[in-house]
C-alpha cells in the first residue's frame, strides 16, 4: 500500500477505458484476481470482453475507467459502474493489478 503522505505521495487518475486498454485486463487474468469469479479467461474471451467495454461506455449501459498513475501514465488497474449493477448480478469491486 503507498503512503499517502507528504514527499514520496502518488496520485492516481481515473481515464474513460480506451480501446487500447486490452492489455490492462490480460495482466489482470491471473488465478489470484479471478478466482472467485470462475478464474482465468481464454485470450479470446478477454478480447470479448475488451470489445464489451468500449461497446457498453458507447451506450451508456456502464463506465469503465483505467485507474492511470500520476506523472507516469502508468496503468494501475481498472474499476467499473454498472447501470442497476454487473452483469453477473453483484456490485462489481475495482481491480488493482497487485490484487488488493
Amino acid at each position: 500500500m503507498t503512503s499517502m503522505g507528504s514527499a514520496g505521495a502518488r496520485g492516481i487518475r481515473l481515464r474513460p477505458w480506451q480501446a487500447g486498454d486490452v492489455g490492462i485486463l490480460h495482466h489482470s487474468n491471473t488465478l489470484a484476481m479471478t478466482q472467485y469469479v470462475g478464474g482465468p479467461e481464454t485470450d479470446k474471451a478477454v478480447e470479448a470482453r475488451q470489445l464489451r467495454y468500449v461497446r457498453m461506455w458507447g451506450t451508456g449501459e456502464a463506465r469503465m475507467f483505467a485507474i492511470i498513475e500520476s506523472g507516469n501514465d502508468a496503468d494501475e488497474g481498472l474499476s467499473e459502474a454498472w447501470d442497476g449493477g454487473s452483469p453477473r448480478g453483484a456490485t462489481s469491486p475495482s481491480t488493482r493489478r497487485d490484487g488488493a
